[in-house]
């Protein structure tokens, strides 16, 4: 059997021996998509081998726990990219023209990480994403599209598990590069993101017409790596404040809360978002909004949904704490459109707010629990209906249960527990502390 050490060996006596200086554009041009095959099949070798290699415990002996951290140092790689080669190796079983065409040279590993990624096990997919990648269309493209087939195959649901471990998972990791240089890559949830972005352009377009303006002409990742330099010197909200984040999102799934199969809501460059996300961060960023009904634009709205300092500090003095009775707590609370939704065109004005704590909050926007009543003589209603404010809520004259208590609030991202509001313990809805916490 040829090893592939010996290929390894034959490419790198001919690189011995080879001066560009002397090639026509002919046989350059040929050696370029030559070596860009061979580029490809090495990526495909070097996937198969690194999934047979981790599967046999190679990470392990070598004293590492984790395979992608072993792969990345081992081929010098960053570790997002060892990660998607493993995330590739681990797709191909399922899809075998993937399969092929990497054994054939046919696409790059950015494309079958795409390929992987979107087709999902679903020849389909596949079949769609292996054409699109074989013609060539742009990488970033390619990419879109695999992301929009992944959501589309996804509930809401999981849609929004996905962004919360994509959030969970977030890191930024520096190093100093061999010469001096500070390096570094991060990971962000598509919102967070987005919003960085945002504020990332806006910032280097500054930059770049003050460039402009002194005859300095520069690449863009330069003003790029300015721009980075120049946000972190500066107060966050002075770049939030004027750049914006585009969101795409079919007209019914905007209405309704959360998109069906085939339904958009995407950011543009990041790719599809829950709609209850995206909801959720428009107080904390500047949002146009592009909605659409079908293939028309039904409305193009810019959304600035900051609540005025005035407002604000009326609805602080007015609910210092969750205003879901019994609750008490005054840990993390949020602000929310309680009567008309800010997405219905609820205004955002005092009758129309309430502060509530994060655990209560997500029930009332993912869980279908409501608030009525108002200021004063606030009722919390279960998704079926009954008044979870009264004590004996869950049980009927019978004494069988007509709604189960909402799960306990999980802790933070420390692993905290949620603190106990002081003087709260003595308006707990549930005593045996199963349900709403203090």
């Amino acid at each position: 059997m040829f090893a592939p050490e010996q290929a390894a060996g034959i490419v790198r006596e001919y690189l011995s021996d080879l001066d560009p200086a002397a090639l026509t554009a002919a046989e350059a041009e040929r050696g370029l998509l030559a070596f860009t095959t061979l580029g490809h099949l090495a990526a495909a070798g070097k996937t198969l081998c690194a999934a047979r290699a981790v599967q046999t415990g190679a990470h392990i002996r070598a004293g590492f726990q984790r395979p992608g951290e072993w792969l990345a140092r081992l081929t010098g790689s960053t570790l997002g990219e060892a990660l998607a080669l493993l995330d590739t190796a681990k797709a191909l079983p399922e899809l075998h023209k993937l399969d092929e065409a990497m054994r054939n040279g046919d696409v790059s590993p950015g494309q079958a990480a795409a390929v992987a990624k979107g087709a999902g096990g679903d020849e389909k997919a596949e079949r769609q994403l292996l054409d699109h990648a074989k013609a060539n269309l742009p990488l970033r493209e390619l990419r879109d599209k695999a992301r929009r087939m992944e959501a589309a195959r996804n509930e809401e649901s999981e849609r929004r598990d996905r962004d919360e471990q994509l959030h969970a998972n977030r890191y930024l990791r520096t190093r100093i590069g061999h010469d001096g240089a500070v390096l570094g890559e991060f990971s962000l949830a598509p919102l967070q993101g987005a919003s960085f972005l945002a504020a990332l352009e806006l910032e280097q377009t500054r930059i770049f017409e003050q460039a402009r303006r002194r005859g300095d002409n520069e690449s863009s990742a330069k003003y790029a790596a300015d721009a980075l330099v120049a946000l972190a010197g500066r107060d966050a909200g002075q770049a939030r404040s004027a750049s914006q984040v585009v969101l795409h999102v079919d007209l019914a799934a905007f209405r309704r809360g959360e998109a069906w199969p085939g339904e958009m809501c995407e950011i543009p460059g990041v790719g599809p978002v829950p709609v209850a996300v995206a909801r959720q961060i428009l107080g904390e960023a500047f949002l146009k909004l592009v909605i659409t009904d079908g293939v028309d634009i039904a409305g193009v709205t810019h959304i600035g949904r900051v609540i005025p300092a005035a407002i604000r500090t009326a609805l602080e003095a007015r609910d210092p704490v969750c205003v879901v009775p019994g609750c008490g707590s005054a840990w993390q609370l949020e602000i929310d459109h309680w009567q008309i939704p800010y997405a219905q065109g609820g205004p955002t004005e005092l009758a129309n707010l309430a502060r509530c704590c994060r655990y209560h909050h997500r029930l009332k926007t993912h869980k279908g629990w409501r608030l009525e009543g108002g200021p004063g003589r606030w009722r919390w209603l279960s998704p079926d209906g009954h008044d979870a404010s009264r004590p004996d809520w869950r049980t009927t004259q019978s004494g069988t249960t007509t709604a189960s208590p909402p799960p306990a609030p999980p802790p933070d991202a420390e692993g905290h527990s949620p603190p106990n509001d002081p003087g709260a313990g003595a308006g707990r809805l549930f005593d045996s502390g199963a349900g709403v916490p203090a």
